[in-house]
């Protein structure tokens, strides 16, 4: 069994970002026509974007205070399989023996592992609203719902890739 641990220092400084970000979308809405431009010549605009920004970064910042302070929230690999509770997305437990294959894929320069297992609606309907829509997503764009990278995690990602991979093989095996 191997766990990893959040990067607390990481979730905070995202946090931060988003708060600077929800900072801004107040600025939007308290004086949309003061940032009007040539490309947004409508203020109403402005304000709808302002509204947009600030309900997108309160949920960011929520979701990942909530991972901050949450001591269960550990990134886990057993017998049984992965169990990622630090990702705002939160798969509690990928079963080794729902999972077909596991593939390196970068999203934005951003290193990811594609998990690809036999029943990814059972994955998609464990969730709701747009936890739910954003595994829908996945499941179009990259054809599987489960995605795993060390953007919160202690460790690189070669480190988890290999901690996965190996694992996989170990398990898959018995």
């Amino acid at each position: 069994m191997k766990n990893i641990k959040k990067n607390s220092l990481k979730l905070s400084l995202i946090i931060v970002v988003m708060i600077l970000i929800l900072m801004l979308g107040v600025f939007l809405i308290m004086n949309p026509t003061k940032y009007s431009s040539f490309l947004f010549r409508n203020g109403m605009v402005i304000f709808i974007a302002g509204i947009i920004n600030i309900i997108i970064s309160t949920y960011c910042i929520y979701q990942l205070g909530s991972k901050l302070f949450d001591r269960n929230a550990i990134f886990s690999i057993n017998s049984k399989g992965i169990s990622d509770k630090i990702n705002m997305l939160d798969y509690p437990n990928i079963s080794w023996k729902d999972i077909i294959k596991i593939e390196e894929y970068n999203i934005n320069n951003v290193p990811h592992l594609k998990v690809f297992v036999d029943n990814p609606q059972q994955y998609i309907k464990q969730k709701k609203g747009l936890k739910k829509w954003v595994l829908n997503f996945n499941y179009k764009k990259y054809h599987t719902p489960i995605l795993l990278n060390s953007t919160y995690l202690s460790c690189s990602f070669d480190d988890l890739k290999k901690s996965i991979l190996d694992s996989y093989k170990e398990y898959q095996n018995n």
